[in-house]
């Protein structure tokens, strides 16, 4: 996979962002992809994939396997949609870059307003992003 289109932060960031949300508590994880956005598949204990989504502040199963994430992956419009191709493309296009720990997060958050795909971003760590989008909901920011 093209390295634009993920993140690899350590594996105690993704540990903590993985844990700010309610839905995956007591489950057994592994991890599966981080994207550049920060969004989080995650395998769970019964073999679903979930995401969290710190984007759309939201926690759902999206494939009931890694074969069928694998097939949700083979179709280019979902991939454009779920990886924001076009928006890393316009990033770069203005010299914005993150390093390769962090992923990019939206400013303000499109919960407040922000726009995912023509608004601002900037580089945020992992779970700093997920807190964030967790305190929206929570009510704490």
């Amino acid at each position: 996979m093209d390295p634009r289109l993920h993140a690899t932060p350590p594996p105690d960031q993704v540990d903590a962002a993985l844990g700010r949300w309610p839905e995956l508590a007591g489950r057994r994880l592994v991890a599966l992809l981080v994207t550049a956005f920060g969004d989080l598949f995650v395998e769970v204990d019964e073999g679903q994939v979930w995401l969290a989504s710190p984007n759309h502040i939201a926690c759902v199963p999206v494939a009931s396997s890694r074969q069928e994430l694998a097939q949700l992956f083979r179709d280019p419009e979902w991939v454009q949609r779920r990886l924001m191709i076009y928006v890393i493309l316009r990033l770069e296009s203005v010299g914005m870059t993150r390093p390769r720990d962090q992923v990019w997060a939206a400013s303000p958050h499109p919960a407040l307003g922000g726009d995912l795909e023509e608004g601002d971003y900037a580089p945020m760590d992992l779970d700093a992003w997920h807190e964030l989008a967790r305190g929206l909901v929570q009510g704490a920011l």
